[in-house]
């Protein structure tokens, strides 16, 4: 079986996992699916590595996009964590 079909297929059963966890657990929000899946995909991006021994891999459109993505998420959990009171309007 070739790398990315082991990636692809670990990925896909690894995230309905999850999800199906989060849905038995109650969880409602969407940034924590969203969340969890790019930590899925980042982590099943460097055990499986899809792509090969190319030597160093360039930085794709997709990781800038999903770390940025990633970021936003986490900034905002922990700004609502420090200030509870959100903007104060």
């Amino acid at each position: 079986m070739r790398r990315i079909d082991i990636f692809a297929l670990g990925f896909v059963f690894s995230s309905a996992f999850t999800y199906i966890v989060f849905i038995l657990l109650g969880e409602s929000r969407p940034d924590v699916y969203i969340s969890m899946t790019i930590l899925l995909y980042y982590i099943f991006f460097s055990i499986v590595d899809p792509v090969g021994d190319r030597g160093e891999r360039p930085v794709t459109l997709l990781n800038i996009l999903l770390f940025l993505i990633f970021s936003v998420i986490v900034a905002f959990r922990v700004y609502e964590i420090l200030f509870p009171g959100g903007f104060g309007i």
